[in-house]
């Protein structure tokens, strides 16, 4: 009855486990295990499901089991001569035939079979069903034999942990989710909102005063995606037949209403400056800073790396295993002007201000490790003609993509 109220009422079906203690979710856990048959939880929510839970039964039974078996495989479908060939084994192991011989030559199951059938300790669930239930079930010495797909199991249980209290929950769950009220309701909201602000100004405000949430996103006209929305290709489109300011209907995406505004179009070729203004601003910044850095170290005067750190009030550092081939300064992340710079300098000299991506550093050159010389460069031709392959490849099929001078007007359609 149980099995079936559940299966009827609930998202998720009927969950037969029994469960050991500390194995439910701990609140479950804490109310259930010590209470009485019948005992109800909830209803609660949990993530964004609704849940009532029931203590249905509880048993005692063992964690593992230790056991062995010969496994006869059914061929043909022919399941009866399956059945007493595992008979007959079971009838010669009782009249005094060692189960781990007969194992060893009968059993199909070959990993087991050289160990004399022995599947050492295994938990709960780690075999299938119908073998798990046999041992968990039986008692030890017992020799089950049961069915399964991979054929006729001969078992025998050679030993069990002390049996440990198990209890079985019923759980309804149904999962919450917005009704075609909530839906009507939140739509009128978005359509009133799309009503009361045609005009940029109006509807950028209108954002800040109700706390909606405005997100920004630059699309191609071939995009699929945009983070957050489902299949919104229609916003692609419109974005793509709107003019700069324009503002959109309200537009369904899975669960969530969108209106659009253009706020630019980026024509294709060179970018005006008021559109990367903020991307230069930050590079000359940068740039800038990285001047001031080397006005400081040029100041300082020349020297050793101990006496212009003196005078600058910083602590020098050691850089160990700096490599040609790979531009990464351990604390100073990959900084290839520095390392190409090093490479062209001795041991035992002290640079001037090298300017990185993102430091300035004078650097003395404590020692330099010269590699093994190399006498077999196949791996590096190989390496390098790949490469060049590939650019090839990739630089043709532009060529002729420019050459063709074919437009592409997919995006207008699909």
């Amino acid at each position: 009855m149980m099995l079936l109220y559940v299966n009827s009422n609930s998202d998720t079906p009927f969950d037969s486990t029994y469960h050991a203690k500390g194995t439910l979710a701990p609140a479950l856990d804490t109310a259930l295990f010590n209470a009485p048959i019948g005992t109800i939880v909830g209803p609660y929510i949990d993530g964004n499901i609704y849940k009532v839970s029931k203590l249905t039964a509880e048993k005692f039974s063992s964690d593992s089991v230790k056991a062995r078996h010969i496994l006869v495989k059914i061929n043909n479908n022919d399941t009866a001569s399956a059945m007493a060939k595992a008979d007959s084994l079971k009838n010669a192991i009782k009249k005094g035939s060692k189960f781990a011989d007969l194992a060893t030559t009968f059993s199909e199951d070959a990993g087991s079979a050289v160990k004399g059938g022995d599947l050492g300790w295994f938990p709960q669930g780690a075999m299938v069903p119908t073998f798990n239930d046999a041992c968990f079930n039986g008692k030890k010495g017992d020799m089950p034999i049961v069915t399964s797909q991979f054929g006729i199991h001969l078992i025998e249980i050679l030993d069990k942990t002390a049996p440990a209290k198990r209890i079985q929950v019923a759980t309804i769950d149904r999962k919450i989710e917005p009704s075609q009220r909530t839906y009507d309701a939140i739509y009128s909201r978005a359509n009133d909102f799309a009503l009361k602000n045609s005009t940029s100004e109006a509807f950028d405000s209108s954002i800040v005063k109700e706390g909606l949430n405005k997100r920004t996103q630059e699309v191609r006209e071939t995009d699929k995606n945009i983070p957050g929305l489902d299949q919104p290709r229609e916003l692609v489109r419109w974005a793509y037949t709107a003019s700069k300011g324009d503002l959109s209907k309200i537009m369904t995406f899975g669960d969530k209403y969108v209106m659009a505004h253009l706020v630019g179009i980026k024509e294709k070729g060179i970018l005006p400056l008021e559109d990367v203004k903020d991307a230069v601003t930050v590079e000359v910044r940068r740039q800038k800073k990285l001047d001031m850095l080397v006005e400081k170290f040029n100041a300082a005067g020349s020297g050793n790396v101990d006496a212009i750190a003196q005078k600058l009030n910083i602590t020098p550092s050691d850089a160990d295993n700096v490599n040609f081939t790979n531009p990464y300064i351990a604390g100073m992340g990959n900084e290839p002007a520095i390392v190409g710079s090093v490479f062209g300098m001795k041991a035992g000299q002290t640079s001037k201000p090298i300017k990185g991506e993102n430091s300035v550093v004078v650097v003395m050159v404590k020692s330099i490790a010269e590699p093994a010389a190399t006498t077999d460069y196949s791996a590096n031709t190989k390496q390098m003609t790949d490469q060049l392959r590939s650019r090839s490849e990739y630089e043709i099929f532009n060529t002729l993509k420019e050459q063709a001078n074919i437009e592409d007007n997919r995006g207008k359609f699909y």
